[in-house]
């Protein structure tokens, strides 16, 4: 199999979530527009994802500001994401994480999360991608 040689950006609005949701077999639900933007390129292995979703629900969860880039580096695929939980019921959250994926591991390089204006700073370990994916 030869080496791709597709470089290409791309802007998308999406303004509902059943591309997404068959993507990632989840079941999103947002009433804004979803967007994403990025830039392959293929023959250096490299990726830039920036996702801006002003208002999501994920397993009864409402989460407003979500903005999630992924960049590709050397060492793997550097992650950002933040956001916040905000609902008629439980905590007020605001969270922001960066962390490396690689070798189906998240390592995660810091996590700040304000609970109902508390702040919670966390220098973490490594996880199995496979746990992450099964928290969410």
């Amino acid at each position: 199999m030869g080496i791709g040689k597709a470089n290409y950006a791309f802007t998308l609005r999406l303004n509902g979530t059943k591309f997404i949701n068959s993507l990632l077999n989840t079941n999103i639900v947002s009433s804004h527009a979803i967007r994403l933007a990025g830039l392959v390129r293929e023959r250096q292995n490299e990726i830039d994802l920036h996702v801006n979703a002003p208002d999501v629900t994920y397993s009864g969860q409402q989460i407003k500001n979500l903005i999630l880039n992924i960049k590709s580096e050397p060492q793997g695929l550097q992650t950002t994401i933040s956001g916040e939980r905000k609902g008629e019921t439980g905590p007020h959250v605001l969270i922001n994480a960066q962390g490396l994926i690689a070798n189906n591991t998240v390592t995660p390089t810091f996590l700040s999360a304000y609970r109902d204006f508390l702040l919670y700073t966390e220098m973490s370990t490594a996880l199995p991608l496979s746990l992450v994916v099964m928290a969410t």
